[in-house]
């Protein structure tokens, strides 16, 4: 009787609140459908994401290079415990013009096995012209079967990081490790990735890798945003990083290497040139020498012409003077006629010295000649190394641009990770404080600790993102550091070699001068010996002359 009576007052009561008991019993309703919503959605949106994931064969592990990375390198990654395959990729940063408007378009080399593209319509590139673009970010832009152009960011040369550029859309889709709505930071336009395109491999010009992709060892068989695939990837990254570490260094050296070959034979085409330029300048000396005692012998003939042109003359007053000085004076004339011919053979002799300077001097001449294509060469090479310290400043100067522009962007997103998590933080204790007050809604607070449980896994998730990027920035300081490092040592030694140069540069231009000197002396020398010749031919005309008077 009691129990019915409990019952009877239980209806009786429902009946005279009807309003109130419905109110009731939807708003437990709906609590309750709210709560199931939020436990089974968080676990169907990680399946659906693990199932793209699968699909598409995300990587585990993506490793970048500011160097770039070789076979090698990857050789040595796939030797780390836990890895499976790694797989080389090509990326480059290209700009294209739409309608007056600039976008910064990321080239991304199709790969096999690994990143997969899914397409959403057309199909995937295949040949060198084809690409498949941005579903999300170009499909409004472009439709399959156009055709656009790329060129390089900041006056930089497409060449330098494609073989062409007029690529044909024949597909659209999305990457795998593209599916939030941004595409990345870029050093070229805005700073950021508009879009990405999918192209062949073979368009890069480039023979190195700027990245790599990693699968790991039973990751396929592991949720890929649990705590266990996390644990799993951790332990292989770790053995990366040490061989990611000998990697960089390999490179260097190999940077540094080449550098240091251009400089090394530059050298010593300057060490060749300077030998044979002072070879050059003990010949001209020679030639100089010889040409000095061809003039004394000159100076001494036309000092005996003279002689003998006076004795001439008086033989032939005296012959005027009368005929009883007639054998005296065909003495005198036979006297001026064996001095002529002394004369004559000095001339000769002088003519012969002239000769063999003319000869040495042209012998120095060729010496110089070579001296200064070897110059030339050394001055190519020269060249060469100060195009590879601007080479590397530009690659400082950009590598320096990117990293103080990651590191705004990482302490500003810092700041409001912190405001939110202050934010965040204070509402918890507000909830606590709600929660111990009397005739609380429970309902009300079960709803927001809920609410307050997901914002607190996306503050988690974003420092977790926010300590990678931080790494990245401590990565790329230290790669900053080697490149500064590098062309210190390039412009220390580019310095000696330009200061080898000058040095050697100067001595071409004494060398060339004395051995103009040197032909200025031999272009007197042969002046004087026409005097001579000329000197001589008078003489002879009137010794002539007086034998037929005779």
């Amino acid at each position: 009787m009691k129990k019915n009576a409990v019952l009877k007052d239980f209806f009786r009561e429902i009946n005279r609140n009807k309003g109130r008991f419905l109110s009731i019993f939807f708003i437990v309703m709906l609590g309750t459908a709210f709560f199931a919503g939020l436990r089974s959605t968080g676990y169907d949106m990680k399946y659906s994401a693990d199932a793209f994931y699968k699909d598409t064969k995300l990587m585990d592990i993506r490793v970048i290079s500011t160097l770039g990375l070789t076979d090698t390198d990857l050789a040595d990654m796939r030797s780390v415990s836990g890895v499976v395959e790694v797989t080389g990729g090509r990326t480059a940063d290209v700009v294209c013009l739409d309608r007056g408007t600039e976008l910064v378009i990321r080239m991304v080399g199709r790969t096999k096995g690994v990143n997969e593209v899914a397409v959403t319509e057309g199909r995937a590139p295949e040949g060198a012209g084809e690409c498949l673009l941005d579903a999300y970010r170009m499909s409004g832009r472009f439709k399959i079967g156009d055709t656009f152009t790329v060129t390089g960011g900041d006056g930089a040369d497409i060449e330098d990081s494609l073989i062409r550029d007029s690529f044909t859309v024949v597909g659209f889709g999305y990457l795998p490790y593209y599916t939030d709505l941004t595409r990345g930071d870029s050093r070229i336009g805005d700073g950021s990735v508009d879009a990405f395109a999918v192209i062949s491999p073979d368009v890069f010009a480039s023979d190195v890798y700027t990245e790599a992709y990693v699968t790991v060892l039973n990751a396929d068989e592991t949720m890929s945003l649990s705590d266990e695939y996390k644990t799993l990837i951790e332990s292989v990254s770790d053995g990366l990083e040490v061989v990611s570490e000998e990697a960089r260094a390999r490179r260097y050296e190999e940077v540094v290497s080449e550098a240091n070959d251009a400089i090394a034979d530059a050298k010593a085409s300057i060490e060749e040139g300077e030998k044979e330029l002072a070879d050059a300048a003990l010949a001209l000396e020679d030639g100089r020498k010889e040409i000095a005692d061809a003039e004394a012998e000159i100076a001494e003939n036309e000092d005996k012409l003279s002689e003998g042109r006076k004795e001439y003359e008086e033989g032939r007053r005296e012959y005027e003077d009368g005929k009883k000085q007639l054998e005296d004076g065909r003495q005198a004339l036979a006297d001026g006629e064996s001095e002529l011919a002394a004369a004559q053979a000095e001339l000769a002799s002088g003519k012969a010295q002239y000769a063999s300077g003319l000869a040495e001097y042209e012998a120095g001449k060729a010496v110089l000649e070579a001296s200064q294509s070897k110059y030339e060469e050394g001055y190519a090479a020269y060249e060469a190394g100060l195009e590879t310290v601007r080479s590397l400043e530009s690659a400082v100067s950009e590598a320096r641009s990117t990293y103080e522009a990651d590191h705004t962007a990482y302490e500003s997103d810092l700041a409001a990770y912190e405001a939110d998590q202050a934010d965040y933080e204070a509402r918890v204790a507000d909830l606590k404080a709600a929660a111990e007050a009397p005739d609380v809604d429970q309902a009300e607070i079960s709803r927001t600790y809920y609410v307050l449980m997901g914002e607190k896994a996306a503050l988690q998730s974003r420092k977790s993102a926010l300590d990678i990027r931080n790494a990245g920035l401590t990565s790329s300081s230290q790669a900053i550091s080697l490149l500064e490092g590098q062309l210190a040592q390039a412009r220390e030694e580019t310095d000696a070699v330009g200061a080898q140069l000058a040095d050697a540069k100067a001595a071409l231009d004494a060398g060339w001068a004395e051995l103009e000197a040197g032909k200025a002396e031999l272009d007197a020398a042969a002046a004087q010996i026409a005097a001579g010749e000329a000197q001589i031919a008078a003489g002879q005309a009137e010794i002539d002359a007086n034998r037929s008077r005779l």
